[in-house]
C-alpha cells in the first residue's frame, strides 16, 4: 500500500506513516496539517485488496478538511459601534467600553468577530465561547476563566453594561491564539504561529477502511432520495434510522439528508451525551407531515440514578430542549416524531428536564389533608410552611410534592417563608430582564424581592441580555446558591470547609462555597453515595425540607 498518498489542495504531497492491521489502515501525517484545508488521500487501484487476497481495481480518492482559524485581524474601538475584521469594517449594536483597565465589549460581538459560537450554560451561570476544540467557560462574578477545563486568572469578571453583559475581550481573545495589544481608545487582536497543541492539529491518526471512508467527510453521513408512493427508510447502522410516509415530504427530486451536529452545540447542553447528535434535514422539498426518528444510544453508559431522554436543538434559544420519545423494546433506542428540519441527540438525565409552565398552586386551609402528602417524607415540612402561608395546595387538594419545582415558585416561598417587609417594586424586573412577560403574576413581587434582595439573578443570553426564566425547574446548585447567600451574614470564613463529596468537581466552582455553608448548617446532604448531584432538578418537597431547615438558622 506504499502508492497510497495525502496532497493539499494545492497538489503538494504530505509525508505519511502507513500501517495496516486487524483490517484497518491508518495513515498518519508526518507533519502538521495546515488549518482550514482541504486534504484528499489517493488509493490508487492495486494497493488494497479484499479480505481473499484479491485487488480493488478502482481508485478511491478520500477527502477531509481541518479546522480552520479565525480572523487574523480584529479591531474593537471604544465609543464606537463598530469591528474592524481583517480589515472590513462591521457594525456592532453597543459599541466596547474601557473599564478596570480593559477593553469589554458585548457577548455577541465579540462571538461573531472572532468567529466564535457562543452560549450559556443555566446551571453554572456560565458564558461559553467555543472554536473547534477549544472550550472557553467564564463563570459570572469570577475573576478567571476555564480553557479546556484549566482555570487562567484575569483579575476581572464580566459586567453588566448598557443592559448588557460585556466580557473583557483581552482573555476570550488569548485563550484562541490571539496576541491582543490594548489601550483607553480599544483592542488590537492579532493571530500569530498555529501552536503545536493547537486544534487545528490532529489529536489521533485518520483512519479508514480497505473499502473507502473519510476520517473527516465534508459532505453529509447520508443522503436518501425520497420514493414516491411507498415508505421511504433511511438508516446509519447503529445510529438512525428515519421512516417517511409517503406525501409527507412535498418536492421534486427531494431527498433526505443526515449530518453530524458540531461539538459546540453539543457541549451547550451539559448533560453526558449517549448517542451522536445528527441533523436531519430535507433538499429539494419541505417536510408536510409526521416523520419517525429512531436514534440508538449506548445504554451501558447510564448511571443507576438515570434514563436516556432525547432532545432537540433550538437554534433561536441556542438551548437544548427535551422531547417525549418512546422506548424501544431493547431499551436502547428512542423514536420521537418530527414534522421539520431537526437536530436530535440522546443525553442521561435524572429527572425530566424539559421546561414547564408554572402552575399557580391555590391557598388551601392547613386543616385541609393533601391527599398525595399521605405517608410522604416530607409532610411535616410541607404543613409547617403551610402553617406560615408560604405554600398552598392545588384546586384538587393535592401539593404535588415530587414535582419539579420552578425558580418562581421558590422565590414566592422563601419570601413568605423569610417574611420579608420590603415589597419591592415590579418595575425593577422591567428594567432587568428581557422575558419579564414570562414571570407569572402572583411571583412578581416575590421575585423583585428576590433580586432587589441580592438573593437571585437572571441568564445572561447571547445577544447580550438577560433573562430570568421564571418556568425553568431550579437545579441543587441554583437552590443551595440562594440559600448559601440568605446565610451568607451568618458565616464567618472558619465556618467553610470543604465539602467531600465524590462529584465535587462536577460543582461549579461559583457555587462551591455556598455547598459547603449549607452542608456545614445541615440545610441540605448529600446522596447515600456521597454524591452532591449539583444539576439535579429540585422537587417540591425536597424545595419544602431546604427552606424548613434554613428556617431553623433564622
Amino acid at each position: 500500500f506504499d502508492q497510497i498518498s495525502l496532497k493539499d489542495n494545492a497538489g503538494k504531497i504530505v509525508s505519511v506513516e502507513l500501517k495496516c492491521s486487524d483490517r484497518t489502515l491508518t495513515i498518519k501525517p508526518q507533519d502538521n496539517l495546515k488549518k482550514g484545508t482541504r486534504y484528499s488521500v489517493t488509493v490508487p487501484p492495486g494497493a488494497v485488496r479484499s479480505p481473499v487476497g484479491d485487488p480493488f481495481t478502482g481508485t478511491y480518492t478520500l477527502t477531509f478538511t481541518t479546522i480552520a482559524d479565525g480572523p487574523h485581524s480584529v479591531d474593537f474601538k471604544v465609543g464606537q459601534n463598530v469591528v474592524i475584521v481583517d480589515g472590513q469594517e462591521r457594525s456592532i449594536d453597543v459599541s466596547p467600553v474601557y473599564r478596570d483597565n480593559h477593553v469589554f465589549a458585548s457577548i455577541r460581538p465579540v462571538a461573531e468577530a472572532l468567529d466564535l459560537d457562543p452560549g450559556w450554560d443555566d446551571a453554572a451561570s456560565t458564558i461559553v465561547f467555543v472554536r473547534g476544540n477549544t472550550v472557553v467557560e467564564w463563570p459570572m462574578g469570577y475573576t478567571a476563566i476555564l480553557v479546556n477545563g484549566q482555570a487562567v486568572e484575569t483579575g476581572v469578571s464580566p459586567i453588566m453594561e448598557s443592559d448588557r453583559v460585556f466580557v473583557p475581550i483581552k482573555y476570550v481573545a488569548e485563550a484562541f491564539g490571539y496576541e491582543v495589544s490594548e489601550d483607553p481608545g480599544g483592542v488590537r487582536l492579532r493571530l500569530g504561529e498555529i501552536p503545536q497543541d493547537d486544534p487545528g492539529k490532529p489529536e489521533e491518526p485518520a483512519k479508514t477502511s480497505s473499502g473507502g471512508g473519510s476520517p473527516a467527510p465534508t459532505g453529509p453521513l447520508l443522503e436518501e432520495s425520497i420514493r414516491t408512493g411507498a415508505t421511504t427508510i433511511a438508516q446509519i447502522s447503529g445510529k438512525v434510522k428515519v421512516e417517511i410516509p409517503d406525501k409527507a415530504i412535498e418536492g421534486k427530486d427531494s431527498k433526505l439528508v443526515i449530518d453530524s451536529v458540531s461539538e459546540s452545540k453539543m457541549a451547550r447542553a451539559g448533560l453526558s451525551t449517549l448517542s451522536p447528535a445528527l441533523e436531519i434535514a430535507v433538499e429539494n422539498g419541505q417536510i408536510v407531515g409526521k416523520i419517525a426518528v429512531t436514534m440508538n444510544f449506548n445504554r451501558n453508559q447510564l448511571k443507576s440514578e438515570e434514563k436516556a431522554a432525547i432532545f432537540y436543538y433550538d437554534e433561536k434559544a441556542r438551548e437544548w430542549m427535551q422531547l417525549e420519545g418512546t422506548l424501544n423494546d431493547t431499551r436502547d433506542a428512542i423514536t420521537v416524531e418530527v414534522d421539520h428540519p431537526v437536530m436530535l441527540a440522546v443525553f442521561a438525565v435524572v429527572e425530566e428536564t424539559d421546561t414547564v409552565k408554572s402552575e399557580a398552586p391555590v391557598p388551601a386551609p392547613v386543616s385541609t389533608q393533601l391527599k398525595d402528602l399521605q405517608g410522604h417524607w416530607a409532610v411535616s415540612d410541607v404543613m409547617q410552611l403551610a402553617q406560615m402561608g408560604a405554600v398552598c395546595g392545588y384546586p384538587d387538594e393535592t401539593f404535588k410534592p415530587d414535582k419539579n419545582i420552578t425558580r418562581a415558585e421558590v422565590m414566592a416561598i422563601l419570601t413568605s417563608a423569610l417574611d420579608y417587609e420590603d415589597s419591592s417594586d415590579v418595575s425593577i424586573l422591567h428594567a432587568t430582564f428581557a422575558d419579564v412577560d414570562d414571570i407569572p403574576a402572583w411571583a412578581g413581587e416575590a421575585v423583585a424581592v428576590g433580586v432587589k434582595q441580592g438573593m437571585i439573578s437572571g441568564y445572561p443570553q447571547a445577544d447580550g441580555t438577560m433573562i430570568f426564566g421564571a418556568n425553568r425547574p431550579i437545579s441543587r446548585i441554583e437552590l443551595v446558591t440562594i440559600i448559601g447567600r440568605i446565610l451568607a451574614d451568618e458565616m464567618g470564613s472558619d465556618d467553610l470547609t470543604q465539602s467531600e463529596f465524590k462529584d465535587n468537581s462536577d460543582i461549579p466552582v461559583w457555587g462551591r462555597n455556598a455547598v459547603n455553608s449549607v452542608v456545614v448548617k445541615g440545610v441540605i446532604k448529600g446522596y447515600p453515595d456521597n454524591t452532591f448531584r449539583a444539576r439535579n432538578q429540585v422537587t417540591r418537597a425536597e424545595a419544602a425540607a431546604m427552606i424548613m431547615r434554613l428556617m431553623e438558622h433564622k
